[in-house]
């Protein structure tokens, strides 16, 4: 492997006792850097660093970063012994954007300090960091091989904000809350690396794992299995000294994550869950204050509010462009809550902060027992978190699960997931608070829709569908592809087609295939921010893989939907009703969109058959224009889902079909014979009533969630 002289490598180890990897590390002066803890400052485990590099005179220095360090190619030191490039540096990726996975790690406070630090002492690097970098996924880490200078100057501007923050940001009782540097230097490295990026060339690099022990971890199990059997007082006392230490993080951990499944100790858990939250949002903790130290065990009082004292408890309902808004807010005004709207536009389902504190000064306002909407909405939890309000998500989108996102964690958020697949891989990304429920039907708006005068010669047909055909960029945008590309793409769709209940997409559909797929008109087609990709960063423009996924997906749908119709009309009397007609559809008679409310429901009831063919996306997941038609008295011809089987049986209370042509063969029978299929239709409503009627399902959500106090006194058995 090729070297470049004049070089100095600087190890940095921490508390999880990394080892270097077995390389060639001939030709470079290893120095080994302790990141150990400096409580008399804010700079946290900096410090080390700082002074380390401070005192480098070698022309080239290698850095480690946490478990990371620069895999280097003889073709990248070529280049930088040449002159071609200034520095190389893996990148860092995150799930979420940079300001929401500092969140997750620390807390909002000082990240909007470190942002108004910066916005007046150092204006450029700020504008440029709102316009480039506030939506990036991705940092340049300092796990690179850089100029000695370029570091020394990135390290000199972040110690220069580092130490703007430790003369604003006051000393707290925790010591978490005082490790600015720990946490915010990788950051404003990155921006600066950024800000200077027309000064010097980079190379990027791929990251080398280092070896890392896990002393936290081990240490975990060797106090689970002290303290899991051991009496309250002495689970006290280990917390007692904890706090004396002044670390009561490691206090929370003890009582919240490695003692989770230990009872009576709820108060000492609840305290913790308080420290916690304030320490991610405010100021100051109650442990700031010695004299509120001393009842840190006293539960926090929440007073019974008026809403429920009268039995009619307040909800705000945030309201966004999602289906059904107005019959999903009209069935929880009727169980007897006090609904109460904030309104948003349709694209701050998207977190930020603004949008936070938005929801902060409503809430503020008004005296919310707890909070609701339809899909998670992650500005909403984060405010229902900081007022220690419980926040309920009904999930009608599928696939709803959104990734490990810190929001979804909180104890007051509780996630609704009608699809039960969803659930569980809720479950595996750590979410605990997710529950199964099933869509619902308003039974009581949907019998009051009876057909009348000419609606039975308008509305009646053999076979109805109300709904989209999904028509998806995805034939355009293969057109820009190659004849190979297209033919991988063709299978993935013909493959799909003849499996239900299952989507292979997001096993397939990764990163590196969207950057074999990489085509600028592809790439634009498929994006969901089409109109601005040329703001984005050029690492994230090629298609979104859950993008790509979710539109193959509809393009499959598509294609059901279109032979399932194409094939039925061919014997029988099929309307469709959907805002766009589709030119591959032969004898299909397109009848434009129908209301959902007043007209649908006349549909349902007056056509013989009523079609559905399952977005598939849905794995599991009952779509609730099934239990919408079976709420209005309608027979049911839809694909099998396990959902179903829950409640449901082929031929007593539905009908399914397996392929296209056992849809024709159930059609032909069930058209034949109005007698079995009227029963069907009987059956499917009764069952519909029992399980699946609004005020089942809202009663099921708060006594699933504990929530059952919440239940308005006119809903209470």
């Amino acid at each position: 492997m090729s070297t470049v002289r004049n070089c100095t490598l600087l190890f940095l180890n921490d508390e999880h006792d990394y080892s270097l990897p077995k390389t060639d590390l001939n030709g470079y002066e290893l120095r080994t850097v302790n990141l150990t803890l400096v409580r008399d400052k804010h700079y946290g485990k900096l410090e080390p660093l700082l002074d380390a590099v401070g005192t480098v005179d070698s022309e080239y220095v290698i850095l480690t970063f946490r478990d990371v360090m620069p895999r280097l190619t003889d073709e990248i030191l070529e280049k930088i012994e040449a002159g071609e490039a200034d520095y190389t540096a893996a990148k860092v990726f995150f799930g979420n954007r940079i300001q929401e996975s500092y969140r997750s790690i620390h807390y909002g406070y000082d990240y909007r300090m470190i942002l108004s630090v910066i916005k007046r002492d150092f204006p450029d690097i700020y504008e440029f960091y709102t316009k480039r970098l506030v939506d990036t996924y991705a940092i340049i880490s300092w796990a690179g091989y850089f100029k000695t200078s370029l570091v020394k100057e990135a390290f000199d501007f972040v110690a220069k904000v580092i130490k703007v923050c430790t003369t604003v940001l006051p000393e707290r009782y925790s010591v978490k809350q005082n490790l600015y540097g720990e946490y915010l230097a990788p950051y404003l490295f990155s921006i600066y690396l950024a800000y200077h990026e027309d000064d010097y060339k980079l190379e990027i690099c791929e990251p080398e794992k280092l070896n890392a022990g896990n002393p936290k971890t081990e240490n975990h199990e060797e106090l689970k299995k002290e303290y899991e059997n051991a009496t309250r007082e002495t689970i006290l006392s280990k917390v007692y000294s904890y706090i004396d230490d002044k670390d009561p993080e490691s206090a929370a951990d003890l009582v919240i994550r490695i003692l989770k499944d230990r009872e009576g100790i709820d108060d000492i858990r609840d305290a913790f869950v308080r420290y916690e939250k304030e320490r991610r949002y405010y100021a100051t903790t109650f442990m700031d204050d010695a004299k509120t130290r001393k009842t840190f065990l006293k539960k926090p009082f929440r007073p019974e509010s008026i809403g429920i004292k009268t039995g009619k408890p307040v909800m705000m309902v945030y309201v966004w462009n999602s289906i059904g808004n107005d019959s999903n807010i009209k069935a929880f005004e009727d169980f007897g809550f006090d609904c109460r709207t904030i309104q948003m536009p349709f694209d701050t389902m998207i977190y930020s902060e603004e949008l936070v504190d938005q929801i902060n000064v409503h809430m503020d306002k008004h005296d919310f027992d707890f909070a609701y909407s339809l899909n998670v909405n992650p500005a909403v939890a984060e405010a229902c978190y900081i007022h220690d309000t419980p926040y309920i998500a009904w999930c009608y989108d599928s696939p709803s699960y959104t990734g490990a996102h810190w929001y979804l964690k909180y104890p007051t958020t509780h996630v609704f997931a009608f699809d039960s697949s969803d659930v569980e891989n809720y479950k595996k990304g750590g979410v605990e608070q997710v529950y199964y429920l099933p869509l619902a039907t308003n039974l009581d708006s949907f019998d009051k829709v009876i057909p009348k005068g000419d609606d039975f010669q308008k509305y009646s047909a053999d076979i109805s569908f109300i709904g989209s055909l999904y028509d998806t960029p995805v034939p355009e945008a293969m057109s820009f592809l190659t004849d190979y590309q297209k033919g991988y793409i063709n299978a993935l769709l013909d493959n799909q087609m003849d499996v239900y209940g299952h989507s292979f997409y997001p096993e397939i559909v990764s990163r590196k295939l969207c950057e074999w797929l990489d085509n600028e008109d592809f790439n634009r087609l498929i994006n969901w921010d089409k109109d601005h990709r040329e703001e984005l960063p050029d690492d994230i423009k090629t298609a979104n893989p859950g993008r790509l996924s979710l539109l193959l997906n509809k393009q499959v749908t598509n294609k059901e939907r279109l032979l399932l119709l194409n094939l039925l009309a061919s014997h029988y009397d099929v309307k469709l009703y959907s805002y766009k007609e589709n030119t591959a559809l032969k004898g299909v008679k397109f009848c434009g969109t129908a209301d959902y409310y007043t007209v649908a429901p006349k549909i349902f009831r007056l056509s013989k058959l009523n079609l559905n063919a399952t977005l598939r996306s849905i794995r599991n997941g009952i779509p609730l224009r099934c239990i919408d038609i079976m709420g209005c008295h309608g027979a049911l011809l839809t694909n099998y889902q396990k959902d179903f089987d829950d409640h449901f049986k082929d031929g007593d209370n539905i009908i399914f079909y397996t392929s296209a042509e056992e849809a024709l063969e159930k059609a032909n029978f069930y058209i034949a014979h109005d007698d079995v299929r009227k029963k069907i239709a009987d059956n499917a409503y009764e069952t519909i009533k029992k399980h699946y009627d609004y005020p089942v399902k809202i009663r099921e959500m708060f006594e699933m969630s504990g929530l059952e106090y919440l239940i308005p006194k006119k809903s209470r058995r």
